[in-house]
């Protein structure tokens, strides 16, 4: 009896002991969930703030790419010895405004939106008006149809060079009717005080299309509702995606004069927008002081964590009544929970070394960032407190890894995947390096890692040789290991650790490299420093090559050249680089645009995507391959074209020739500009077809009349010679005897015999 009120009290026991267990884990799952809720909230924000701040950045990314290439074709036009003439000459001749014209009307079609370019002569009060591939006009400035530009002419001052002003845009059309569009306005003059610009100016319209195809670019997302819009200093709005419906005027919203007023150049918050709850995320171009905002209903980024809330209080509610009883079940099988507690030990021990890994990661981020502004004592605590083993009297330098096709790493991998094999790829670096240097690796995100070396005892040249066979070590063992290929910056050794953010700036720009050197190389930055003053060139006559070897659809020559052009930027800055690849992106594009214009055939590339593909591509060899591929779609659009069309164009030639050949002055241009055609490609594709030129074709019809006049009338030679379109006398006797072996007089008696 008493052995049986002992297992009782014992069963009891236990049993408020597995009770209370079950009531404080459920307890804890409602508790930890709530906290869960709230922080999950929290990084959903985040994550959406980082997506549509990544999205916003590259809308101004893209904005800034454009203003360059305005910036450069202003330059470009305001200082052409042909253009310049019309600003400085009150009565420039007619052959100077048709070289301007030209010359406007070329420059003005490289850019893409460029509505209409002007320029006016304060010499003359003229403004002259070109079209992209369109019309050329000269107004004086009291005719002149654009009243607006003459009023912000006199206020000039008001006005900064190649500042954007958002105004309405008047065009005249073929049919001389006025239409106005939505668009921007940069002018371009002598900054020198007067009334007006003393040495003229250079107005380019661009139509907003170009900024509203930016933002339609960045708000193609199919699960999340969102209002993209673009305002400048004093809130009035530029240019909108038109998602969620604006209020007529935005100056008056709170959140407009949150975003304005903000000194940050980018951030977050929820506020009322047209009364619904919604998340505010901004951006600042800086050039223009324009604010890019995106805003996202607050419903639609919680439905998600709602729904889990729900679910989860259910959850919690099943996993209570189901372990009491369980527990009730496994009462007397349920003595041994320490084997729980151990697992929960060790569990919290992994979560503390995880933080203590993650605080370790962005201090060394910090330092090799240049954002930790402690003295050296202070820096060298918080790095000994991190359990690393420097000895700062020894010298220091980074070893910078880049992860080689980045855009296919992301692809193939989700977050938590990237994570795991950067968190590898460390591992290995730090491993192999560790018998000859102290390191610390430092995750940097995007697709470089950084390793902080400590050299002790070695001098730079001691250091390079061990390096040099460390690195190529870990090039192999990770792509053996990972199948990840990397390339690698070496840097000097410096004496100060907390100088590592200049070696870090030095091998960031030393890493644009690779772009020639391919993926896998080891680029010391030493052997790459740039003249930062050094000026930009671009060879426009190899652009005008370019276009017209396109055009022809000679592709094995537009690609040597094109390569020509691109190796040529090898030893100029990385930038000079980037603007050669969009003027010839832009060279590629308005070769296809005017393909399209001659032929009507869709365009099966927009210049956006272009760009964007050209971002992803990391090797020299890469861009050219993507390049030919464009290239390639050039010249089937051609043959499919040519297939279309040349056997009309032939035809076409022919009916003029046979209709007109008594025309004195018919010949290869008059013809091609009934046809609107070149007359050196008219010429080219006629011969290649017929294996004849145009003029022998000419010759042939006439002659052939000539032969029928001489035979079947009595008119005089004189007369046969007029009327088949012969202008001397010689040379149709010429042509005669050259084609049927006599002359006409006695082709005409042996007829008569």
């Amino acid at each position: 009896m008493l052995k049986k009120s002992s297992d009782n009290t014992k069963n009891k026991f236990y049993a408020k002991i597995l009770l209370c267990f079950v009531i404080v884990v459920v307890s804890t799952i409602f508790i930890l969930s709530a906290i869960l809720y709230i922080n999950f909230e929290k990084i959903i924000l985040n994550t959406i703030y980082s997506s549509q701040i990544e999205n916003l950045l590259q809308i101004s990314d893209n904005t800034d790419m454009m203003y360059q290439s305005i910036k450069t074709l202003s330059l470009q036009l305001y200082f052409d010895n042909d253009v310049s003439r019309l600003r400085n000459l009150a009565n420039p001749e007619i052959s100077d405004i048709s070289l301007a014209a030209s010359r406007l009307r070329m420059n003005g079609a490289i850019i893409p939106y460029i509505q209409s370019i002007y320029v006016y002569s304060d010499k003359a009060n003229i403004f002259y008006s070109a079209t992209p591939y369109g019309s050329f006009h000269i107004y004086r400035e009291e005719e002149f149809f654009d009243k607006d530009i003459i009023d912000i002419l006199n206020r000039y001052k008001d006005s900064p060079t190649l500042y954007p002003i958002i105004r309405k845009l008047p065009y005249i059309s073929n049919s001389y009717e006025t239409t106005v569009s939505n668009g921007c306005t940069f002018l371009f003059y002598d900054s020198k005080v007067g009334i007006k610009p003393t040495e003229g100016a250079l107005i380019i319209n661009m139509s907003e299309a170009w900024i509203r195809n930016l933002i339609e670019q960045q708000s193609k997302d199919i699960n999340i509702r969102k209002s993209i819009f673009i305002i400048d200093k004093k809130g009035d709005l530029i240019a909108s995606n038109n998602m969620l419906k604006l209020p007529a005027d935005l100056t008056g919203q709170n959140y407009i004069k949150n975003v304005v007023d903000a000194r940050e150049s980018y951030g977050y918050y929820v506020e009322s927008f047209d009364n619904v709850k919604s998340l505010v995320v901004y951006a600042t171009y800086e050039p223009f002081n324009w604010r890019f905002i995106s805003v996202i209903p607050y419903s639609d980024i919680v439905n998600d964590v709602n729904r889990m809330k729900y679910n989860t209080i259910i959850i919690g509610f099943i996993i209570l009544f189901s372990s009491i009883i369980l527990s009730i079940i496994l009462l007397k099988k349920a003595y041994h929970p320490i084997n729980k507690v151990v697992s929960r030990l060790s569990n919290l021990e992994s979560e503390m070394s995880k933080t203590f890994y993650n605080r370790k990661q962005e201090y060394l981020k910090n330092i090799i960032l240049g954002k930790i502004i402690d003295n050296d004592d202070t820096v060298r605590n918080n790095i000994n407190a991190f359990k690393t083993n420097f000895d700062y009297a020894g010298n220091f330098t980074i070893l910078y890894f880049m992860i080689d096709h980045y855009y296919d790493f992301c692809s193939n991998n989700d977050l938590r995947d990237r994570n795991l094999l950067k968190y590898a790829i460390m591992n290995i670096i730090s491993d192999i390096c560790l018998p000859f240097f102290i390191n610390e690796p430092a995750d940097m995100g995007e697709d470089h890692i950084v390793l902080l070396c400590n050299v002790i005892n070695m001098t730079p040249q001691e250091f390079a040789g061990p390096a040099g066979s460390v690195i190529k070590s870990i090039q192999s063992s990770v792509n053996q290991a990972l199948q990840i290929s990397l390339s690698v910056v070496t840097c000097p050794l410096i004496n100060d650790i907390t100088a590592v953010n200049r070696l870090y700036n030095i091998a960031q720009k030393a890493s644009t490299h690779r772009i020639y050197l391919g993926h896998g190389c080891v680029i010391s930055s030493e052997d790459y420093q740039h003249n930062e003053a050094a000026a930009y060139e671009y060879s426009l006559e190899n652009d005008a090559k370019l276009k017209e070897l396109l055009m022809l659809g000679h592709i094995q020559q537009a690609q040597s050249l094109f390569k020509e052009i691109i190796m040529d930027t090898e030893n100029d800055q990385y930038s000079f680089f980037h603007l050669t690849l969009f003027r010839l992106a832009s060279t590629f594009y308005t070769v296809l645009y005017t393909i399209k214009n001659n032929s009507g055939i869709p365009l099966p590339y927009n210049f956006n995507n272009i760009i964007t593909n050209l971002n992803r591509l990391e090797t020299i060899q890469e861009i050219c391959d993507y390049f030919y591929s464009l290239f390639e779609c050039i010249a089937n659009i051609l043959e499919e074209r040519k297939n279309i069309k040349h056997d009309d164009i032939i035809k076409k030639v022919e009916e003029i020739i046979q209709a007109d050949y008594s025309n004195m002055n018919l010949s290869l241009e008059n013809i091609s500009d009934s046809i609107d055609m070149s007359p050196a490609y008219l010429g080219r594709l006629f011969k290649k077809i017929t294996s004849q030129s145009i003029v022998d074709y000419i010759n042939e019809v006439r002659m052939k009349k000539a032969k029928d006049l001489l035979t079947n009338t009595n008119i005089t030679i004189n007369e046969i010679v007029s009327n088949t379109g012969y202008t001397n006398i010689q040379y149709f006797y010429k042509v005669f005897k050259k084609t049927f072996g006599v002359t006409p007089n006695n082709f005409r008696k042996n007829n008569i015999q």
